[in-house]
């Protein structure tokens, strides 16, 4: 179960929400922008606003600041309308802190209203919204003479610690009209994964530092082997001198040339063997 922090959190928006709903049944102004997928970076989530329905961020009625405020066109004199509140999630998210999330708001709305005046329609049921942990349910509030029906969609992110709550408020007899919409708006609500870190770096971050390490290390080979043949390349080509005709070793340790030719002769040869001449 949630601790009452927690508890009195979901009360104040439980209550807001009542109060977002009979506000719907005036014609509110219109927002700025129609038709687009909201991204909410801060907030770590996108939710898809249908074409002809308007959005505004930050909207403040009744006392409550509304990370987002939708509105769908108007029918009957009224305009149905939804909301998402953002709020922080303190603690386990399990199916009993969900079901009791939720099952406190349908309380705070009986506690405001009289429980004569809220009806459940749709008791909580747990399920999963792209991959989150959801909790959905729907009430009926009759307010002034008139009832409302308020369907709310509690989506609770454990990696951000935060709740996101949905919710879409239209005159009872009007809710056929909004249904699916409201559907195709609660489906689009995406989750921003949060990015893995080790040792208190992001993935990426890790990535692009092996990446500069890699690049390092080559680079540094590279020039070590461009080094090696610059030096290779300005040494001085070894010169190898013709071998030198070696001539046979002298007889008796003696030896004779030719005087015409400079061959080396046995000594006592009559002709040399380099030229042909006679020597004697």
């Amino acid at each position: 179960m949630k601790s009452d922090t927690a508890k009195g959190e979901i009360g104040v928006k439980a209550h807001a929400w009542v109060l977002f709903s009979v506000c719907a049944l005036m014609l509110l102004p219109v927002a700025s922008v129609q038709g687009t997928i909201v991204n909410l970076p801060d907030k770590h989530v996108s939710i898809d606003v249908p074409a002809d329905w308007t959005w505004q961020r930050n909207y403040t009625i009744v006392g409550v600041t509304y990370d987002l405020w939708i509105e769908g066109p108007v029918s009957g004199g009224h305009k149905p309308v939804a909301t998402l509140l953002i709020f922080p999630w303190p603690g386990s998210i399990t199916d009993d802190t969900l079901y009791a999330q939720m099952t406190y708001s349908i309380d705070e709305l009986k506690t405001s209203y009289g429980s004569a005046n809220v009806q459940v329609v749709s008791e909580p049921v747990n399920t999963t919204l792209n991959g989150e942990r959801a909790s959905d349910a729907t009430v009926l509030v009759t307010a002034s003479g008139v009832t409302i029906r308020e369907r709310s969609v509690i989506v609770a992110s454990g990696a951000w610690k935060l709740g996101y709550g949905l919710a879409l408020a239209v005159v009872d007899v009007q809710w056929s009209n909004y249904s699916a919409t409201f559907s195709t708006i609660v489906n689009s609500l995406t989750v921003a994964e949060k990015e893995k870190t080790a040792g208190g770096l992001s993935m990426p971050v890790i990535i692009g530092i092996g990446l500069v390490v890699v690049v390092v290390i080559i680079t540094v080979v590279l020039l070590a082997v461009r080094k090696k043949s610059q030096a290779a390349a300005i040494l001085p080509p070894v010169q190898v001198s013709p071998q030198a005709v070696q001539p046979p070793a002298p007889l008796n340790g003696m030896q004779s040339f030719c005087r015409y030719c400079g061959n080396q002769v046995v000594p006592g040869a009559a002709f040399c063997p380099g030229c042909g001449r006679r020597l004697v």
